[in-house]
């Protein structure tokens, strides 16, 4: 006798063809819960870096005024994606489009903090803040120290800015996967995907 697949009667309140449709929605909604996942991931690793800065603004390590605008920043941008990120696992329309323009303003503050940091050291700020370490180095040692500090703002700016923007662009190509999954799924659907 061959062994052909039939479908397995519910054991609970919804159908077979119910289950089935759930099933078809939860892989098609794939994209979308990876972006939750992204976007939980960065609230927490955004989370983190607030929280340091903020301990180090706290204690005056760094120069308070430059320091209590990134803290800000990353504290909001962090605020932001917590929010964004519960609204689109609810697969809330325009939670992906925040999200991304959240991305984007990040992208642009740290490339601006970057910035800044590169004028700053080519406009006279000391790289060596010690007189003794300025003078065991010497003249030529500072000016190597100074360029490669305002070499590695301008490589972090530069692949900070190009990264938020790509992650921002990928989130705004997911507004449109959520639109597209909330006109085809069923509402009933989306709600038992709300839930659990």
């Amino acid at each position: 006798m061959d062994a052909i697949a039939q479908p397995v009667a519910a054991a609970g309140p919804l159908s077979s063809a119910q289950l089935g449709e759930i099933d078809a929605a939860r892989k098609r909604s794939r994209s979308i819960r990876r972006g939750v996942t992204f976007s939980r991931f960065n609230a927490w690793t955004l989370g983190f870096f607030a929280f340091v800065s903020l301990v180090l603004v706290g204690v005056g390590l760094p120069r308070v005024g430059a320091a209590a605008a990134v803290c800000a920043v990353l504290i909001a941008v962090t605020a932001v994606e917590f929010v964004q990120g519960t609204r689109l696992k609810r697969f809330e329309p325009g939670a992906a489009r925040l999200i991304a323009w959240n991305q984007m303003a990040l992208g642009l503050a740290l490339g601006a903090y970057c910035g800044w940091k590169v004028w700053a050291l080519m406009h006279g700020q000391r790289v060596i803040s010690t007189p003794e370490l300025a003078e065991l180095m010497g003249d030529e040692g500072v000016a190597l120290a100074q360029q490669m500090m305002v070499w590695g703002y301008v490589a972090v700016g530069g692949i900070v800015l190009g990264y938020q923007v790509l992650v921002g662009l990928w989130y705004l190509r997911l507004e449109g996967k959520v639109a597209s999954y909330r006109r085809e799924t069923p509402a009933w659907v989306v709600e038992v995907l709300r839930r659990g």
